[in-house]
């Protein structure tokens, strides 16, 4: 008769996290406005699309119809909110938000906001072009 030699098994599991910029941008950016302020929020950018630890979001925002002069706000994950203030009323602001992980930035989302109050002609000319025909195809009012 023999007998059997046991072995304990050993299980050895690798793990392999490729870390990148998230190859994906934040989703559902949408946003709220008052007269003078936009509060903003979008959900996480999808866990495939990830590429490690998203560590925080990157929100820039400028008047649509002027000059670039962009404001940044960084958020601090998780956190995926934020309140734009001190804006002009009635007025339309172009907003980006993109993700960060260490290995860098990720795509952006892209919205047209306006703030409460009369937004010109001119502003509402200019957000009806751009979703129509892309930034690529305006020409100023």
């Amino acid at each position: 008769i023999h007998k059997l030699l046991s072995l304990p098994a050993f299980k050895i599991k690798y793990f392999f996290l490729f870390l990148a910029a998230p190859s994906a941008s934040p989703g559902n950016v949408r946003g709220n406005s008052t007269s003078t302020s936009i509060f903003v929020q979008w959900d996480q950018v999808p866990s495939p699309y990830q590429n490690g630890i998203i560590l925080h979001y990157t929100v820039i925002y400028y008047r649509a119809h002027y000059r670039r002069i962009p404001q940044t706000v960084i958020v601090v994950a998780p956190t995926t909110q934020t309140t734009l203030t001190g804006l002009n009323q009635g007025t339309v602001y172009s907003i980006s938000v993109s993700a960060s992980t260490s290995k860098g930035d990720g795509p952006a989302t892209y919205i047209n906001i306006a703030t409460g109050g009369t937004v010109s002609f001119r502003s509402l000319y200019w957000t009806s072009k751009t979703i129509k025909k892309g930034k690529e195809n305006l020409k100023p009012v």
